[in-house]
């Protein structure tokens, strides 16, 4: 696995993270146990030197408004 990226997640299921890798697009299952106890689904997570995972709130948090501010584009384009 590269040592910098970052994972959106995708989400969780039968103990494990399905994450997309947002520089390459791939698919990544990886289990609930090396991740922080308190993730969820759209949280982006980075890897430390240290091969341990954690989430950038603040990334994730930018990525949530981008993606709020487009649905209100595109709900507000289609009631015209």
């Amino acid at each position: 696995m590269k040592k910098n990226f970052k994972l959106s997640i995708d989400r969780i299921e039968e103990g494990f993270a399905i994450c997309q890798d947002l520089c390459s697009e791939d698919m990544i299952s990886l289990s609930v146990e090396l991740l922080p106890n308190d993730i969820k689904e759209g949280d982006i997570l980075f890897k430390k030197d240290d091969g341990s995972f954690f989430v950038n709130k603040e990334e994730t948090s930018k990525r949530r408004k981008n993606i709020i501010d487009l649905q209100d584009r595109i709900f507000r384009k289609s009631k015209r």
